[in-house]
């Protein structure tokens, strides 16, 4: 049996047709395709916003307690006697307590310190008064 001569031609038509299709690039994302990349998109940045406002608002929040601290510490200290005639200076960092300035002895300078530490808040109390009498 003898094939006609373009049968042969047409299978290689076919195979070249066949090839060139699977390189072809993917169809354009359907309009539901679309509207669910941009949900997830809408998703995800709202997530970034909602972290990006929690970590605001606990900086905003550790602000505001040190400031209370500051207060509370430096209420007691003007309500002692002894104390409220000097000139101590407190600052209060993430719960971090300073206590700058002068005393006239060590039992002032320790007292000052307990009553910073007894504030609700103070996670540590670095006392850097310095005894004069």
């Amino acid at each position: 049996m003898k094939l006609h001569p373009m049968v042969p031609l047409a299978g290689l038509l076919i195979a070249v047709l066949g090839l060139g299709a699977c390189s072809r690039p993917e169809s354009a994302p359907t309009p539901g395709e679309r509207l669910d990349s941009a949900i997830d998109k809408s998703k995800d940045a709202a997530q970034d916003a909602q972290r990006a406002t929690g970590q605001a608002m606990d900086a905003a929040g550790t602000a505001l307690n040190d400031s209370a601290i500051t207060a509370s510490v430096k209420t007691r200290l003007a309500a002692d006697a002894e104390l409220k005639m000097l000139d101590i200076h407190v600052e209060t960092e993430e719960g971090r307590t300073v206590l700058t300035g002068t005393a006239p002895n060590a039992a002032a300078r320790d007292r000052a310190e307990g009553m910073a530490r007894a504030v609700d808040g103070v996670k540590s109390v670095d006392n850097r008064l310095e005894v004069k009498p």
